[in-house]
């Protein structure tokens, strides 16, 4: 195994260890990670906590944007939209309903699918 499959398998196991303790704090420090296989994780490790908590970090989640540094933005959006759906509720919706303007055809997908399993 690769240093770089290494790397992202600890990260990975990290990131399942901090979803099983309800490390929101922890979780928040990724939102930033220029991986966005990364950050999409996080996005699903804040669905199995829950909460008004986790939905704040979500939302950081569901308006990142690509830079310099961080790449992919439109499929961590769209992960958020995922979690945003397996956490439900008013912000959720309002969450949900923004990105389904999304100037990204996945990620407007994503929340208009997300957005029908929340109507269900």
């Amino acid at each position: 195994m690769t240093t770089f499959h290494n790397t992202y398998a600890r990260t990975h196991e990290y990131i399942r260890t901090l979803a099983s303790r309800g490390d929101l704090q922890e979780l928040a420090c990724y939102v930033d990670h220029p991986d966005m296989f990364v950050r999409a994780e996080v996005a699903e490790a804040l669905a199995r906590i829950g909460g008004p908590e986790a939905l704040k970090v979500l939302e950081a989640l569901a308006q990142t944007q690509d830079h310099d540094e961080v790449r992919g933005c439109w499929y961590v959006r769209g992960e958020a939209a995922i979690a945003l759906a397996k956490v439900g509720g008013p912000k959720a919706v309002r969450l949900l309903e923004a990105l389904a303007q999304d100037t990204d055809e996945y990620v407007r997908m994503t929340a208009a699918e997300a957005l029908g399993q929340l109507a269900q």
